[in-house]
């Protein structure tokens, strides 16, 4: 479901070679999200993916235990992360914190999305 998302074939780059751009406008976004209700879990993953730019191998084994609300990341561990070798840190930015803090209390242990 998550290797690629909503705006993929946007693009005239193929992003297995280079870093592809995809210039959607507001409205063309705002399309996109009327066609998902916020009970959907696709729609949580359409928010997180887009406020915090978390790659879709990241999506993928997002847990609660990486969400740390109080320093505002979503922080992986090294080799956590499929196909790189460091971790890193997301910033959490108030449009994903909402959905993340929901899905954080459905799903304690195991993968968000």
């Amino acid at each position: 479901m998550n290797q690629h998302f909503p705006g993929h074939g946007d693009t005239a780059t193929d992003s297995h070679v280079a870093f592809p751009v995809i210039t959607h406008t507001r409205e063309q976004w705002e399309q996109v999200m009327a066609e998902y209700k916020p009970h959907d879990p696709f729609y949580g993953y359409l928010v997180v993916i887009r406020a915090t730019g978390c790659r879709p191998q990241e999506m993928r084994v997002m847990e609660a235990r990486h969400l740390d609300f109080a320093a505002g990341v979503i922080h992986f561990e090294d080799g956590e992360i499929p196909g790189k070798k460091y971790g890193r840190d997301v910033i959490i930015p108030q449009a994903a914190e909402d959905v993340l803090k929901q899905l954080a209390l459905k799903y304690p242990e195991g993968p968000l999305f």
